[in-house]
């Protein structure tokens, strides 16, 4: 059996697919896919607007067991909930608070996967992208529970031009394919614009280098990527919707993403709270907020041009700085051992 056409799509007016994960040290890990009633899902669903991270609530915590209330397909099994859709301990009121919503951003040159990608991001089930009908809608909705919390991340592939637009975004998703050189260019042309609007210091960044199953057409190394993504302070993960190759790592990924950097704003609102906290995370939040300060000179070399007029000498900066990433990668290959900044760009599980 084809299991492509047992796919849940929007249109399916009963019933909705809801992915479930846990993280660990070990990395994701894939706890199944459940069907519940669409119109439960609605039920616990509160008005978009405080809900949304820019507006400082972010997500409410707290929904555990997968933050549904009624109407849950028998097959479900995430969070640990009961087969009626109430978690253990939980009360009816608590199960109607809303689930956390974010507005994901892909952007990239055409034909680089991005519809593919999402449409992987539906399954647990390999949808053979290169055999499979292509999806040509300009956002999907999927629902996740990760470690007992449930979220509904939007994802958008159309092509946002003003920075209004962009600002809406509560992540981005910069993805070329690893056999074309062009996209790759594209995908610094992405960051760099990304970095001139300052949307990168309060959204994760996560450069996806895509279909890297076709290895001997391969025309952008995987050195290549983590150089460009370090030198934007962005996460790098290699995957491929042809084989279903770390979608589940980048899906779970970017929500774990956009749930520390949510954090870590409040924290920087809260100067009180986040010196209490930086004794417990001090190592991981001065890393990046060292980054941020790196490009925080940068941009003060620009004279505060953000509208692409900035002076050579900012893009000079940047052309150092990628060069000093790639020397600093050439070394550690000569020395035969990774250097922790480039590990640390891959680990999606931190900042």
């Amino acid at each position: 059996m084809n299991m492509h056409h047992l796919r849940v799509n929007d249109d399916d007016e009963d019933v909705d697919r809801l992915r479930t994960f846990s993280a660990s040290k070990g990395g994701i890990i894939n706890r199944g896919d459940s069907f519940r009633r669409r119109r439960s899902r609605s039920n616990s669903l509160a008005p978009a607007s405080p809900m949304h991270a820019r507006n400082g609530v972010g997500g409410l915590g707290g929904n555990t067991g997968g933050g549904s209330s009624q109407g849950l397909g028998s097959g479900y099994n995430g969070g640990g909930s009961s087969s009626n859709g109430f978690g253990h301990g939980q009360n009816a009121q608590e199960n109607h608070q809303p689930v956390e919503f974010y507005r994901v951003e892909m952007l990239g040159s055409a034909g680089v996967g991005k519809q593919a990608l999402v449409s992987q991001f539906r399954t647990s089930d390999c949808i053979n992208a290169y055999d499979g009908p292509e999806c040509d809608e300009g956002e999907q909705n999927i629902s996740i529970i990760l470690n007992g919390t449930e979220s509904e991340l939007k994802f958008l592939t159309g092509s946002p031009e003003s920075k209004d637009e962009l600002e809406e975004a509560d992540a981005f998703l910069v993805v070329y394919s690893c056999i074309d050189k062009e996209s790759f260019t594209r995908a610094k042309q992405i960051l760099s614009r990304l970095q001139d609007m300052d949307l990168h210091r309060h959204r994760p960044i996560i450069l996806v280098a895509n279909k890297i199953d076709l290895a001997r057409s391969r025309a952008v190394s995987a050195q290549d990527g983590k150089c460009l993504a370090c030198a934007f302070g962005a996460k790098f993960i290699e995957v491929s919707v042809g084989i279903n190759h770390n979608c589940d790592e980048l899906l779970a990924g970017a929500l774990t993403q956009i749930r520390l950097k949510k954090d870590q704003n409040m924290l920087q609102l809260n100067p009180k709270k986040s010196k209490d906290k930086s004794k417990i995370k001090d190592n991981k939040t001065v890393e990046t907020l060292e980054t941020d300060k790196f490009l925080t000179d940068l941009n003060a070399d620009d004279g505060g041009h953000r509208d692409g007029s900035s002076p050579a000498h900012w893009y000079k900066s940047r052309s150092v700085m990628l060069a000093s990433m790639k020397a600093r990668q050439m070394l550690t290959w000569i020395l035969g051992k990774e250097d922790s900044k480039f590990k640390h760009c891959e680990n999606l599980q931190v900042l």
